[in-house]
Order: structure tokens, then sequence, then C-alpha cells
């Protein structure tokens, strides 16, 4: 099974590309920022050259060499004949999804190792939907111990809807880092949108560690890691220096993150020891 989930989502993932390309062009309409660093568009395009390299070479290579995995299902869905039972069955699919999702990101800021990755990503001084793929290409190869393994093995779900919801998980984030002006009002403790995430990458040390859910803000307000934006609230991103004295401390290994050019700050293999957030 887990070897055509991963053929069949890589054959979907082209679908990524023009999803990415429309929200490019719709968070022209209200942007957050006017005007943004071109050399960072063009940067972190290349990043998602290198990761959309890394998760295909990692996936296929995975496709071809794993056997056959046992199944002992924690819950077994009936593949579903009308169109209710089939949206139904996607929605299920995301919100599992989204559940390893959020615990691998909140691995990813408590491991020092797993940060010094993943902080690439929270290095995005102007938030854009080309921030989504801003990943170091090596945590392309996490997704699928963390995420696609157990969702594979715990949970005996319909190929077509487990396969594409897979898929649509990798895609919704796109909108979630655009650059608009967007307030979901109500929705927003239901739907992660632009503001609400932005939250996450925040370079306020009051929204450090909040946010962590990619599509369902649910598992932040069950594991207490919800925070709701204040109404206009669009706050400015990226990394800062942590103080000493601040209530993360434990978890920055009392080191600062130094600003730098966006290139140098965006090494694929840096060393140093930065705050975890």
């Amino acid at each position: 099974m887990l070897n055509e989930i991963i053929q069949t989502t890589l054959n979907n993932y082209q679908y990524a590309l023009i999803v990415f390309a429309c929200l490019f062009v719709l968070e022209k309409i209200r942007p957050i920022e006017e005007k943004q660093p071109f050399a960072g568009i063009v940067f972190n395009l290349f990043i998602a050259l290198a990761l959309t390299a890394s998760i295909q070479t990692t996936m296929r290579l995975l496709a071809a060499a794993l056997p056959p995995m046992p199944f002992h299902p924690l819950l077994t869905i009936a593949p579903p004949t009308t169109w209710q039972g089939k949206i139904g069955c996607e929605i299920l699919v995301l919100f599992i999804y989204d559940f390893f999702a959020y615990w691998l990101h909140r691995v990813e800021h408590s491991v020092p190792f797993l940060w010094q990755m993943h902080k690439m990503h929270h290095q995005e001084e102007h938030m854009n939907v080309t921030t989504t793929n801003r990943h170091h290409p090596l945590e392309a190869v996490l997704r699928v111990p963390f995420i696609m393994l157990p969702m594979v093995t715990l949970f005996d779900l319909p190929f077509a809807p487990l396969a594409f919801g897979i898929s649509l998980g990798m895609i919704l984030p796109s909108f979630s880092h655009m650059n608009l002006k967007l307030d979901l009002g109500r929705l927003t403790p239901v739907f992660i949108g632009p503001q609400l995430h932005r939250l996450h990458h925040s370079s306020q040390a009051k929204h450090f560690n909040r946010n962590f859910a990619n599509i369902f803000p649910l598992w932040d307000i069950l594991f207490g890691t919800y925070l709701a934006p204040v109404k206009g609230e669009f706050p400015s991103t990226g990394l800062r220096p942590v103080s000493s004295n601040s209530a993360y401390s434990g978890l920055d290994l009392l080191a600062r993150v130094k600003r730098k050019s966006v290139i140098s700050e965006s090494s694929f293999f840096e060393t140093t020891v930065g705050g975890i957030r």
C-alpha cells in the first residue's frame, strides 16, 4: 500500500505547481506587504525545485524498495459509494494527515538537530506563497516515517481518497503562507488561513510555539498551542534574537539567532546552533 500511495502522490504533485502559480497571482489583490524583495522570491523558487527533487527522489526510492506493509488498522473505512461519502472520507483523510503533520511540526521546533533544518523555513522575513516550499530538502524525508507510514499502517482507508488526501495535504499549506490580508473571521478556528499561520511565523516572542497545524486549527486547540489573531493583526515575520530571560530560553539552548542576508542565512547545511522556537 505505501509504495502505491507514494507513486500516486508523485503523480498528483504536478497539480501543486498549478495551484502554486494561481495563488501567487491572487495574493497580489490585497497584499500584506506591497513590495517584497524579488531576490527572496527567486531564492524560494530555487529551494522549491530542490525540495521537489528531494521529495521525488526519496519517494521513488522508497516505492521501489519498501516491502508490503503489515496492516493492523485502528480504523477501517469501506470505499464510499455516494458523493457525500467521498467528501466525508476525504475530510477524514485530511484530519488524519494533519494530526501527524502537527506532531512532526512540533518535533521540528523542539529537537535541535531538526530545528537546524526547519528554521530555514522561519527565516523568511517577507512571507508569500513561495515560502510554502522554503524548506531544507532533507525535511522531505521526515514526511514518510512521521506522516505517510503511520497513516497507511494504522488506518485502513480506501486507496483513492487516501492518495488524494495526502497530495492535498501537501498543497493546502500554500494558502496559509500567502501574502494576503485576509481575515477569516468566524472561520479562523476552523481552517488555517494566511492571518492565523502568520502568527506562527511572527518575529514577536508572544507568538512563538503557537499554531503548528497545517490545515485544521483543531489540533492546536486540543493540544494547547492555539493562538487566535487580534482583529487586523498581521505581524512581521522571521527570526529575531531571543532573550535569555524569555519564557522560551529553555528551548533556545541559550543561543541567539543572528539576522543575515537571505542567501547566507538559508544555508542548506548550517551547523551553528540557533534558537529553537
